[in-house]
């Protein structure tokens, strides 16, 4: 019990609509990285994105939903609810990038191996990966501004358009870095 007569543990960091959505969040993570890691497979810098992406989103979920609980957020010096819609919202986009991506890139229309069995290990995946984008996007929902509510600037319209400016720049930066294919999707001839 702390001086204010209160539980240390937060019930409703786990009990709330927002509680399940990020509980949601870390067991379809978790899936996903299980699955690639056991046979699904992922190689070259596309692989390598996408597991970045599942691990990093895993993982910040996990730092957040444990801080949560645990009340311990309080102690931060940073807005706690501008990290989190913020960061929920640049995770959404990112589940949905590496679930365009990894299919791509990691199926195809023919097995390796008699069995199938990475294919179907890599639908899988891709499904769970699809799936995920949904919990973050109801955390942006529910953390979002409502009318006549007073809360941080990330939580509001402009403060989500900003995560997503900031991510499709890194996108188009990033497809700039590897000029070296563009001659491959180039409409007018050089």
């Amino acid at each position: 019990m702390d001086a204010h007569g209160g539980h240390y543990l937060n019930k409703e960091a786990v009990l709330s609509p927002l509680g399940i959505a990020r509980m949601s969040q870390l067991f379809l993570g978790c899936t996903i990285i299980a699955l690639v890691s056991h046979s699904a497979g992922y190689s070259a810098s596309y692989g390598t994105f996408c597991m970045f992406v599942w691990c990093f989103c895993f993982a910040v979920t996990l730092v957040v939903f444990t801080l949560d609980i645990t009340r311990l957020h309080a102690c931060m010096p940073i807005s706690w609810d501008n990290f989190t819609v913020a960061f929920a919202m640049l995770a959404t986009l990112m589940y949905i990038t590496a679930s365009v991506v990894y299919p791509v890139y990691f199926i195809e229309d023919e097995c390796e191996d008699e069995s199938c069995e990475s294919l179907y290990y890599r639908i899988a995946v891709t499904v769970f990966s699809s799936i995920c984008c949904f919990p973050y996007g109801v955390e942006v929902f529910l953390t979002r501004a409502k009318p006549g509510a007073v809360v941080g600037y990330m939580a509001t319209a402009s403060g989500l358009l900003k995560v997503v400016q900031a991510f499709v720049a890194c996108i188009i930066f990033g497809a700039l870095a590897h000029d070296s294919e563009k001659d491959l999707f180039s409409a007018l001839p050089l």
